[in-house]
């Protein structure tokens, strides 16, 4: 009789242990990628997670009455992840600089963005990495016990949690529990008190790990000016650049050109090939148009771009300056040399930018972001003129020789004079060639004089002169 008794008290226990509060599409937390999952090569930016709670109310299990009385109109709490707490761990080439963050409630489907600063070694290579997002939550287990007052006790005052703003997430009032106790096992309980109500809940912690993959590009061709060597940077002046540039990319721009953009003030001209006209044999046709028809002294042997697109024509013949390179190989350098005209008098540094322009893998015309750099101008010289010879008179042709003083070392310098009417100009630049500081050098140019001419030159015609070093 005893051993059927107790029997009896175990299939009781069984089953009310199998009647116990339980329900379906618990709490449970799921993040995506929100905007690129693509990355370079030393990249350190945002990654935007979009971590929200897919739990819904599809079906709930009551112990008893009191529990379903307690939770009717409630139903949300058994569906929101509280204290949620969330890290993202990275690997040996994916830095996560972001700390743990945190959540204080999570209702079911509203999203909350995360953002977690992650650092892209130098030294990864192009593929697929996968990240882990570690979560950590508490959900409701179980209602302990409740009781409800028929009169207010006054011990029984509110006393309200800081309720933290999370964008997108509703939180219920959370009130502070007469008891807590944590049980070490991931099992907390919390005892309320309300107005006219007790009630002690179970909370037990879950823990998700969220795989997140992201994906790591071979970097474009990028620019990197390694060196400038400049040439008679003078203002009012013509000098020249050798710029050395290195690609920093991990793909090879193919018949590649330097394009140099200038600011306000200067005029670039790069060394440009022949037209079609005038190419050896076997080499492509497609040149921009507008470029010269000589080979500068200094164009590289046996560089002959292969143009096979007519977008890439228009693109360099448009450009203030561009010098070709052929294909520039990632880690690979190439030197481009421009000659700058430089109609500004103050000196300082000016901001130069260049890029490249070239066909990709799949032939498909591209260019890459521009690389600024400074070059160093002098102050244009202050020249004087010492005395002016004219042989011009009216109604004939005549030379006018000017002596001049430099106060600055010019090299490869010209003089151009430049006259109104009844003057004209017959030889407008003399060349003068290297010019010392502090010594005369003279300047002969050819004018003619109409029959309106009634003066001799030296009489007052105004002549303008300009030193091009």
């Amino acid at each position: 009789m005893r051993w059927f008794v107790m029997v009896i008290a175990a299939l009781l226990l069984i089953t009310a242990t199998a009647q116990a509060l339980d329900y379906e599409k618990k709490p449970e937390i799921v993040a995506y990628i929100y905007g690129s999952s693509f990355f370079e090569r030393g990249d350190e930016k945002n990654l935007v997670l979009v971590i929200f709670n897919d739990a819904w109310n599809e079906e709930i299990k009551y112990d008893d009455q009191k529990e379903a009385g307690f939770f009717n109109g409630r139903e949300e709490m058994l569906f929101t992840a509280y204290d949620v707490q969330i890290s993202l761990e990275g690997n040996e080439y994916v830095k996560v600089k972001t700390p743990e963050q945190r959540i204080p409630a999570l209702q079911p489907m509203y999203p909350v963005n995360l953002n977690f600063l992650i650092s892209i070694s130098d030294s990864a290579k192009a593929g697929e990495y996968e990240l882990s997002l570690e979560v950590t939550y508490y959900r409701i287990n179980d209602l302990e016990s409740f009781d409800s007052f028929s009169t207010v006790l006054p011990s029984q005052d509110i006393i309200a949690i800081k309720n933290e703003s999370i964008t997108g997430v509703v939180h219920y009032p959370m009130y502070n529990p007469d008891y807590y106790n944590l049980t070490g096992i991931g099992t907390r309980y919390y005892t309320y008190k309300l107005l006219n109500q007790k009630y002690e809940l179970e909370y037990v912690m879950e823990s998700q790990t969220i795989p997140i993959k992201i994906y790591i590009e071979e970097k474009p061709v990028r620019l990197e000016v390694l060196k400038v060597e400049g040439e008679n940077l003078v203002g009012g002046a013509k000098g020249r650049i050798t710029v050395m540039v290195k690609n920093l990319g991990d793909k090879t721009a193919r018949n590649a050109y330097l394009v140099l953009d200038t600011p306000s003030g200067f005029e670039a001209q790069g060394l440009s090939v022949s037209t079609a006209s005038a190419m050896p044999s076997g080499m492509p046709a497609g040149m921009p148009t507008g470029m010269t028809t000589s080979i500068p002294a200094g164009m590289p042997t046996g560089m002959y771009p292969a143009m096979p697109s007519a977008g890439m024509a228009t693109t360099v013949s448009s450009a203030k300056a561009a010098y070709y390179v052929g294909d520039l190989k990632p880690g690979d350098a190439a030197n481009a040399t421009f000659y700058l005209k430089i109609n500004v008098k103050d000196g300082g540094t000016y901001p130069l930018q260049i890029k490249a322009v070239y066909l990709d893998e799949f032939g498909k015309l591209t260019e890459s972001d521009s690389t600024t750099f400074g070059v160093e101008v002098r102050d244009a010289p202050e020249i004087t003129v010492k005395s002016t010879e004219s042989r011009v008179y009216v109604n004939a042709k005549g030379e006018v020789e000017v002596t001049l003083l430099s106060d600055t070392d010019l090299k490869d310098a010209s003089v151009r004079i430049s006259a109104s009417s009844p003057l004209s100009v017959l030889s407008s630049e003399y060349y003068v060639g290297e010019i010392k500081a502090g010594e005369e050098f003279k300047a002969v140019f050819k004018l003619k004089a109409s029959s309106e001419a009634n003066r001799h030159l030296s009489g007052g015609h105004n002549l303008g002169l300009q030193i091009n070093g």
